[in-house]
């Protein structure tokens, strides 16, 4: 009997199954076809060796960078594929290897089928069993023929650099970030006595143990900190133990991948030139000693031979009036003599005083619109009789008539009258010179001439004319007398003056010398000063003088004026007989026997009584920029003649014509003080004399702690202040006079005048105080205009 059983879903079940193991199979297959393709094509080789050494496996990348074939690789050792050198001790270092049971890195060449070799980089680890024993191992391998590229041509740049800066012979250095020294140059070593290796690793404190260690190590850590580049002056100690004064350079050092490093640097011998500048300095300070002593020696020169001289000439000029008794013709040709002597006597201390204080850039020069035309005629004039004598003819002719120059009129009267007094020296009896102005308005230019048909000079000689102390003509017995600064003057006062001097001559025929000077058509004639002075409104005067020759000679000028005088002999009481007097014009000498004359001049202006009053000094000294500076309207400088006198007074009469009833309101207007603050004496000047001729007052100081010292006494009205001076600079001094307890004082008006001109110099200048800034160089009109505005605002 049998029996029957449904097996349907069985057969299904085992269908299914059998499906699901082929396709687990199937992709099995798959994803070991995959791993193979990936082992087989990865970016890098792949192998593995038995415990001999031998190849188990290899994968087609290293296949491919060797050139081989698989089964010709496998079953040989590793080593095969080695270059010789680096078979050499396989073995062995397998062996190692095996034992040690760590990751194996090594750097090694390997041979290509034909024959080529690259560097490559094998890391290899090992697989043990649960005994710890070896089965195989399992390596990569990595082409490192471009990083070897990369790292030879690193290195031939380091040898390149390293020889490069071992033939410099500035030493030079880098440090780490911890200060260490990790390389030099050669130089740097042979200063330290040591070798390159000797010096790396060291520290500062380690190569100078007991020498400005500490700047080093602070300057390393300011540049590391700030990130910026460091030069300054130091000192090191060489290896013989002299100390040597050097410059550092220093600044960042950056490694491969921009982060940094430490510090380079290389430093400059600067021993020799700080040897150099000890004795240029010791020089200098010297030179200043020797040019101290001679201007004093020509101050006391000037004062003790002017004031004789002034009493000579004064007499002589007295006994010519037959003041004190008639003269017969003998005595009055023997004063006339002792009068010219006197004048040529002057004339050599004027010159000699003169180039001293041109070359120690002394010369004050007091620009003025000037008429050329006035200023020839004077010049003329005052060389006529020298020509009178010869019975030389003297012509003048001028191109056009009426030329207006921005110039130092006295200067260039002076430098006129040189001129002319050589012509009549150099031409003969009955001979022509004459004197001619061209205008060349294109060049911007005025030329004066003075000719003569005169000895000539020989063309050898040219070259040496406008030297002082030279004379051409030095033989004993020499026909032409002089000292041979004429011409020197002449030649300096020019440049002064921003022009030139040219001169021509033929021996035999004659000379051409011609004074060129800056013109512009901005320089009209209405600016200048008035030709004929016939207005004298002066009636009386106050003269301050101790000498009895001198007050006695100025009463007796005054009086041939027609102006009445008084003479007060001290310092003390000259401004309560000013207010007691009421004068029209104040004679002042300097050299009082009680008290300074600028003492005293600083008494009227500062007296609302007199400070109305113009005042003239009269004085041997020649400080006119001083005077004027602090107040004085004019200046005579002693000994002066009538003609001098009655010019400088036209000059006050015409300066003052304003009633007496109007005198006081007037100087209720006064023109406004200005003090010019500057240690650069060039700077001084030009600035003084450009508000000076715009009817500005001005007082100067040299330094803040003379700004101070001036504040409380003068009180200006602003000030114009320089930055950068020794000492106290002008910061400071600025800050100082704001925190001046006087509120008068504290709130003065201060304009920046300075070199700065970097971002955040002008407000660095305004918070310290200043209502103004300008930087250098300044345009003078734009400082006027500044200065008004400033000036509005403080009295609004």
């Amino acid at each position: 009997m049998g029996i029957s059983r449904d097996i349907t879903e069985r057969k299904q079940t085992q269908q299914k199954l059998e499906e699901l193991n082929r396709t687990l199979e199937d992709r099995v297959r798959e994803r070991t076809a995959q791993v193979q393709d990936l082992y087989d094509n990865a970016p890098i080789g792949y192998h593995s060796l038995d415990s001999e050494g031998r190849l188990i496996a290899i994968n087609q990348t290293e296949l491919n960078w060797l050139g081989y074939r698989r089964e010709e690789l496998l079953g040989k050792s590793l080593s095969s594929i080695y270059s010789s050198q680096a078979a050499t001790g396989f073995p062995s270092r397998f062996a190692q290897f095996k034992a040690s049971k760590q990751v194996h890195s090594v750097e090694v060449e390997v041979v290509r089928k034909d024959g080529s070799t690259f560097p490559v980089m094998i890391n290899t680890i090992g697989i043990y069993d649960k005994n710890g024993d070896y089965i195989s191992s399992r390596s990569t391998m990595t082409n490192i023929t471009l990083r070897k590229r990369a790292e030879n041509e690193l290195k031939r740049n380091v040898n390149f650099t390293n020889a490069l800066l071992d033939a410099i012979p500035t030493p030079v250095f880098y440090k780490d970030i911890h200060g260490r020294y990790q390389g030099c140059n050669h130089a740097f070593a042979d200063i330290m006595g040591r070798s390159v290796e000797q010096i790396k690793g060291k520290t500062a404190y380690e190569l100078w143990p007991n020498l400005n260690a500490d700047i080093y190590h602070q300057k390393d850590l300011e540049i590391l900190n700030k990130g910026s580049r460091q030069v300054y002056e130091s000192t090191i100690t060489d290896k013989n133990g002299n100390v040597r004064s050097v410059i550092f350079i220093k600044d960042l050092f950056h490694d491969e991948s921009g982060k940094v490093a430490g510090v380079v640097g290389a430093f400059i011998d600067i021993t020799e030139r700080k040897h150099a500048e000890e004795i240029l300095q010791l020089a200098n300070t010297e030179m200043q000693r020797a040019m101290r002593v001679k201007d004093e020696f020509l101050a006391s020169m000037s004062h003790e031979l002017r004031t004789p001289l002034t009493g000579i000439l004064g007499l002589s000029e007295v006994l010519q009036m037959e003041a004190y008794g008639v003269l017969n013709e003998k005595q009055l040709k023997a004063l006339k003599n002792i009068e010219a002597s006197g004048r040529h006597l002057l004339d050599l201390i004027n010159d000699i005083l003169d180039l001293s204080k041109i070359e120690a850039g002394k010369l004050e020069m007091q620009f003025d619109n000037c008429a050329l035309e006035e200023i020839c005629h004077a010049s003329l004039q005052m060389t006529k009789s020298m020509a009178h004598q010869k019975r030389q003819n003297v012509s003048f002719s001028m191109s056009p008539a009426s030329v207006v120059v921005r110039a130092d009129g006295r200067r260039l009267k002076q430098m006129l009258v040189n001129l002319i007094s050589n012509a009549i020296k150099f031409t003969p009896q009955n001979g022509s010179l004459g004197l001619e102005v061209t205008l060349n308005k294109d060049a911007h230019q005025v030329g004066l001439m003075v000719w003569d048909k005169g000895v000539g000079i020989a063309a050898e000689n040219l070259s040496k004319l406008f030297k002082p102390f030279v004379q051409l003509d030095s033989r004993l017995a020499r026909q032409y007398s002089g000292t041979g600064l004429g011409l020197s003057l002449v030649y300096r006062m020019a440049e002064l003056q921003n022009g030139s001097v040219s001169a021509e001559s033929q021996l035999g025929e004659g000379s051409r010398f011609t004074i060129f000077l800056p013109w512009s058509p901005e320089t009209t004639q209405s600016s200048q000063t008035p030709a004929l002075r016939e207005t004298m409104t002066l009636r009386s005067s106050l003269t301050v003088e101790d000498i009895d020759i001198d007050a006695e000679q100025i009463t007796r000028y005054l009086q041939t004026m027609g102006i009445s005088n008084i003479v007060h002999p001290y310092g003390q009481g000259a401004v309560e007989a000013a207010i007691r007097l009421n004068p029209d014009v104040i004679l002042l000498d300097l050299n009082l026997p009680d008290k300074s004359g600028f003492e005293v001049l600083a008494d009227l202006k500062a007296n609302p009584q007199t400070n109305h009053i113009p005042v003239v000094i009269c004085s041997v000294e020649e400080s006119r920029r001083h005077a004027f500076a602090n107040g004085a309207d004019h200046y005579l400088t002693k000994p002066f003649t009538l003609k001098e006198m009655r010019d400088e007074l036209s000059r006050v009469a015409e300066h003052h014509k304003a009633p007496k009833s109007m005198m006081t309101i007037a100087a209720q207007h006064h023109a406004p003080l200005v003090l010019v603050v500057d240690d650069n004496e060039i700077t001084l000047s030009t600035v003084s004399d450009f508000l000076l001729a715009k009817q500005f007052k001005v007082l100067v100081a040299r330094s803040g702690m003379e700004l101070l010292d001036l504040l409380v006494k003068n009180h200006p009205d602003i000030i114009l202040m320089d930055i950068q001076m020794p000492g106290m600079d002008g910061l400071e001094t600025t800050r100082r006079v704001r925190a001046n307890k006087d509120p008068l004082v504290a709130q003065i008006p201060i304009i920046a005048l300075t070199a700065l001109a970097m971002p955040g110099d002008q407000e660095m200048c305004l918070k310290a105080g200043a209502n103004g800034y300008m930087s250098k160089p300044v345009v003078l009109s734009k400082l006027v205009e500044q200065i008004n505005i400033l000036l509005k605002e403080h009295t609004s």
